[in-house]
């Protein structure tokens, strides 16, 4: 499971409604095409950050300072040319703390479409070589490739 940020529209319809104040602050400059910015349940006080050409980083929420190393880095995978292509999604397993384990999609050079799944031992970083393919299909088209993951409440 994880902690996920409703699109920015959503955001602002509830601020239109008076449901929520709406503040921003910026955490973080020089990251490229984030698409995506989550948290396993268990982490408090940082933030993943996925770069849709195929890194995925870890921001400190009190500092603002991203990680020395990608959490994860398969820029070589992923084929992000089109505006809807590339690392499209990302969902920590529910058991992430113990586990490591946590699943990506993304687009790569030859028009497949991709779930991966990966273990981080640290949760710091990723070794590449953990990857196993939990799906794989052709996609002839450069969009309406998806993208989004998550888990339920009951882990599926």
């Amino acid at each position: 499971m994880k902690r996920s940020f409703p699109p920015f529209g959503l955001l602002l319809i509830f601020a239109s409604t008076g449901l929520c104040e709406l503040k921003t602050e910026l955490l973080h400059k020089g990251l490229t095409r984030p698409v995506w910015a989550g948290a396993p349940d268990s982490v408090k006080g940082k933030l993943w950050v996925m770069e849709q050409a195929g890194t995925v980083w870890i921001i400190d929420l009190k500092t603002g300072q991203r990680s020395e190393k990608p959490f994860l880095e398969i820029k070589d995978q992923v084929d992000s040319r089109d505006n809807e292509e590339g690392l499209l999604g990302l969902a920590f397993a529910p058991d992430f703390a113990k586990s490591g384990r946590y699943y990506v999609n993304f687009t790569d050079p030859d028009s497949q479409i991709r779930i991966v799944r990966f273990v981080s031992k640290d949760g710091e970083t990723t070794n590449v070589a953990s990857s196993e393919t939990i799906l794989e299909f052709h996609h002839d088209f450069g969009n309406h490739n998806g993208g989004w993951m998550d888990f339920g409440h009951d882990g599926m």
